[in-house]
């Protein structure tokens, strides 16, 4: 069978070699209705050899309510669990801020609690908002940061529902 000719130039053929899952748009088409590379992704990085994915979306937009921001994540996931996962991917330092990942996990538990439940239910839904960075952007020169929101006091109750994470190819 003859090979056909696309008409694919030396620029292209450069611009592919050099894709990586930082390129956008990459990313969105490697992603796409894609459970096993998220799974495997979210594994590797939770390091949960277990964890097993139920559902996976690209740009998934979470709207504002009336003239407040909305978010839209790279890639949303959902495992058996019921724990929530954006997955963001970011070359420039300026969209990973901490504050960022505080307002994507704030709309995801927005959209956690369904009317007439009890508050005490997002105690079992864990939010996880992973950041994967071209650069340290945290500069502690470690290969993975897992941040926990804890309380500074001893106390029996558990608020440790919600991650952020950062990683990136230079850590």
């Amino acid at each position: 069978m003859a090979r056909k000719n696309f008409d694919i130039t030396p620029e292209q053929i450069k611009e592919f070699q050099e894709a990586t899952l930082m390129d956008d748009d990459f990313m969105r088409e490697f992603f796409r209705d894609n459970i096993l590379a998220t799974q495997t992704v979210l594994r590797i990085i939770m390091d949960k050899p277990g964890l097993e994915v139920k559902s996976v979306s690209v740009q998934h937009n979470l709207p504002g309510l009336d003239e407040f921001h909305g978010v839209r994540f790279d890639v949303y996931a959902v495992d058996y669990d019921g724990t929530q996962y954006d997955i963001e991917f970011q070359n420039d330092a300026d969209g990973a801020d901490p504050h960022r990942a505080d307002f994507n996990c704030a709309m995801m538990t927005m959209r956690t609690l369904e009317k007439d439940e009890n508050f005490s239910v997002l105690e079992k839904r864990e939010r996880v908002v992973i950041f994967i960075t071209k650069t340290d952007v945290l500069k502690g020169k470690e290969p993975i940061y897992r941040i926990k929101r804890v309380i500074p006091i001893r106390s029996p109750v558990k608020f440790d529902v919600i991650s952020f994470i950062h990683t990136g190819p230079e850590n």
